[in-house]
């Protein structure tokens, strides 16, 4: 029993050797399964007994699973690798293709074959991290959207109830403007400075004083309510060109926070703070800059920043920039969705 015991152990160890040789390099694999057959085969007319070898029966079946089964496996080892190796030299587009499934050896012979596609593929995974960034940035404008037009359906909803008796809607209207005249002298726009819902939950509530602005064009307003809502316009203008210096300036710090984790910064300045930078080293690759072009600049239009650039590098001078028709900050602005805004005359 302990021979035979032996013997197994023995067959294991060399089809295991095999197997390792065949993995370093299938010819290696193939030469040793040859060699195992023959020392096999040689104990069928000698047996090997400090090997275990002394018995023609365990012989054979050695012959049969450690020397046949090797060579067959490293055979075809070596078949498959002699034409994936002939296939690398004669197309390597196909060998990429073929060998995909095993990622890590792509990207290892991809960067040896490919350096430019390697180069974007790594390029490719740095964006797939940035895009993520971007979703969770574009879930929050979402967010902060639908805040917006719960409070515009809310003015909505107060328009439809005042039109049910014109004389109670204008009395209603008419002190709803002396109430917001009221608190505008209370309003602060660095408590809105200290992230992005923040500072949506702010251009909300002046696309929403610039729709109340608007609907007193639905109601026959008296000469001294006109007077009441023409001023109402006034301080709202004037809070406005206040304020939105304020927030833009907070814009940089607010990514800062946000980006710093993906190794990016933003900052804003310039007269009023109307450009903003954004450095991050994805802005090598085009199509980066423009896709994060494309999900903040709805927030950029209603900050009303004229310039967006982009480095991959601080001190690049060959920057791509975006000049934005930016609204002056005066005016009273209804925004209706992602790049849709009226202006309120």
């Amino acid at each position: 029993m302990s021979d035979a015991l032996k013997s197994v152990g023995i067959v294991f160890l060399l089809l295991l050797a095999v197997s390792i040789s065949a993995d370093v390099h299938p010819l290696l694999g193939l030469i040793l399964s040859i060699a195992l057959a023959c020392i096999s085969a040689y104990c069928l007319y000698r047996p090997l007994p400090y090997w275990g070898l002394d018995k023609t029966g365990r012989n054979i079946g050695i012959l049969v699973f450690a020397g046949l089964i090797g060579v067959l496996g490293s055979v075809g080892t070596w078949i498959e690798s002699s034409r994936l190796q002939d296939l690398r030299a004669s197309d390597p587009d196909a060998y990429l293709e073929e060998i995909k499934a095993d990622k890590d050896l792509w990207l290892s012979e991809l960067e040896k074959l490919n350096p430019d596609k390697f180069a974007f593929e790594q390029a490719q995974i740095a964006a797939a991290e940035e895009q993520a960034r971007i979703d969770a940035d574009r879930k929050a404008a979402e967010e902060a959207a639908a805040k917006q037009k719960a409070a515009e359906a809310k003015a909505a909803l107060l328009a439809e109830e005042q039109r049910k008796s014109q004389q109670a809607e204008i009395e209603e209207y008419v002190s709803q403007l002396q109430r917001e005249l009221d608190s505008i002298g209370n309003y602060d726009a660095r408590k809105y400075t200290d992230s992005q819902l923040s500072l949506g939950i702010t251009l909300g509530l002046f696309s929403v004083w610039a729709q109340m602005y608007e609907d007193g064009e639905k109601l026959d307003l008296g000469e001294d309510d006109e007077k009441v809502r023409a001023k109402f316009k006034r301080e709202i203008s004037k809070l406005q060109k206040r304020a939105f210096p304020i927030l833009r300036d907070a814009y940089g710090p607010i990514m800062r926070k946000e980006l710093w984790e993906f190794d990016a910064s933003a900052r804003t300045f310039g007269p009023r703070f109307t450009t903003v930078e954004f450095v991050s080293a994805v802005f090598a690759a085009n199509r980066n800059i423009k896709e994060i072009q494309s999900s903040v600049r709805d927030t950029l239009s209603r900050l009303r920043f004229k310039q967006a650039r982009y480095k991959w590098y601080r001190e690049d001078n060959q920057y791509t920039y975006y000049d934005m028709d930016a609204l002056p900050d005066e005016y009273l602005v209804i925004w209706s969705g992602e790049d849709r805004f009226r202006v309120v005359q």
